[in-house]
């Protein structure tokens, strides 16, 4: 997600706080569906869509 998907939030941690809340408030609710990994990759999917 660093590489592909930085966030302009905070650069100065490289986004990890940034993708940590967002699985945390929104990635958590499809965990029975997918893990965190799955749902990173999920996102990069359809950004690039």
């Amino acid at each position: 997600m660093q590489k592909d998907w930085p966030t302009l939030a905070c650069p100065k941690n490289n986004g990890k706080k940034f993708w940590a809340n967002e699985w945390n408030k929104h990635g958590t609710c499809s965990l029975s569906m997918l893990d965190m990994h799955s749902y990173s990759k999920l996102h990069l999917l359809l950004r690039k869509k």
